[in-house]
């Protein structure tokens, strides 16, 4: 039985009952949080996150409109190494469903190129803290991604990223490095790391987030609403018996701008509710030897989204 079918469907289930958005990785923070982890020598601690984004029907530029509703489940552990080293990581799952109607122009011979497809990714990461200001990190990302009968093979991809973050002050926190990505029949993907965390005063917050910026301001104890805008994309490896182009690839990459609220009753727990618009995106399609056989632009499209962060 194909791997993808085999060992990602039993988790279909629980990752579409969850209630949150798959927002774009807070890297930034995420790094902040193991180098104090470090320092600290902190024990484990763990957080679960679950979520769904809505995208709401928009049309094709050519012909055509789609219908896109992700969800994710994501578990994360951290935890002290020695003196001043901390190791995390990171396993989740997030199953896509595209619903495509009369749309001849990505894939030639069908109307609906593509529908459920999946994405299990495993994310260690290693810190080492240098002195209370710098620190250094080092992580891959491994990831398999596609149809459920897409060959493992086929659908796996790993990247890798290395760099330095300064903590100038309680305020100020800066990061930099590199990231490499294989893309699937294509050349790997090398992007510099430039990440900022500036808590501007006690009730304002701008910062990166992972290929974006966030400006957050705290309404009370409980309560902050922020404003955010961030590049996105992901790439499937197609059925290896797709009717019309087998083990082909599938790209997506879009640009969400929206307004974020979030609510925490508690440290341990944050549930963030997002709507917004998808102010550009980009399908493309290619075959089995990298070759670009189509790209379809859309028209910006409202989403929303809901999300829930548990620690422990």
């Amino acid at each position: 039985m194909p791997f993808l079918r085999s060992a990602l469907t039993p988790l279909v289930c629980a990752a579409l009952a969850a209630a949150a958005a798959a927002s774009p990785k807070d890297r930034m923070r995420e790094i902040e949080q193991d180098a104090d982890a470090a320092r600290e020598h902190a024990a484990i601690a763990f957080k679960v996150e679950a979520g769904t984004t809505i995208q709401f029907r928009t049309d094709l530029k050519d012909q055509g409109d789609v219908f896109v509703s992700r969800s994710l489940i994501e578990v994360t552990g951290r935890g002290a190494l020695g003196d001043r080293a901390a190791l995390s990581v990171t396993v989740g799952f997030e199953p896509t469903f595209y619903d495509f109607r009369n749309a001849p122009g990505l894939i030639p011979g069908t109307n609906d190129p593509i529908s459920d497809v999946y994405l299990f990714d495993v994310s260690p990461r290693f810190t080492m803290a240098i002195n209370e200001e710098w620190s250094w990190f080092a992580g891959l990302d491994a990831r398999v991604a596609g149809e459920s009968d897409a060959r493992f093979g086929d659908a796996f991809t790993i990247g890798g990223y290395a760099g330095a973050s300064q903590k100038v002050n309680e305020n100020f926190t800066y990061s930099f490095g590199v990231y490499a990505v294989q893309r699937m029949e294509d050349d790997a993907l090398v992007v510099p790391i430039i990440g900022f965390d500036w808590k501007i005063n006690d009730d304002l917050r701008f910062e990166s987030i992972g290929t974006g910026l966030k400006l957050t301001s705290a309404i009370n104890d409980t309560l902050e609403v922020a404003a955010l805008g961030y590049w996105d994309r992901r790439e499937y490896r197609l059925d290896r018996n797709h009717s019309q182009l087998p083990n082909g690839v599938f790209r997506e990459q879009r640009v969400p701008v929206g307004v974020q609220l979030a609510w925490k009753p508690d440290p341990a727990v944050r549930v963030t509710l997002e709507g917004g618009a998808v102010v550009w995106q980009e399908y493309r399609v290619l075959n089995s030897n990298g070759n670009r056989l189509n790209k379809q632009e859309t028209d910006p499209a409202p989403y929303i989204s809901l999300n829930a962060v548990f620690r422990f």
